[in-house]
């Protein structure tokens, strides 16, 4: 899994609108600010993170379960 991981957050770099991501916010988190976002790692692991002006946090790495 941690090779998927860096692989994707090396696409998400470069290019956070690729379509393999599947990058989108998180709408039961639409409250949060800077809003919660989401990427696919594949069809089973996700990962939801926060960007900043400075830096992108990332919140969660796991299944469907880590999204509210």
């Amino acid at each position: 899994m941690r090779v998927k991981v860096k692989k994707k957050l090396e696409l998400f770099i470069e290019n956070k609108k690729h379509p393999s991501l599947r990058y989108k916010k998180v709408k039961a988190l639409k409250h949060e600010r800077p809003p919660v976002w989401e990427i696919s790692i594949d069809m089973d692991i996700r990962i939801t993170l926060q960007e900043f002006n400075d830096h992108i946090y990332l919140r969660n790495i796991g299944g469907h379960n880590i999204l509210p």
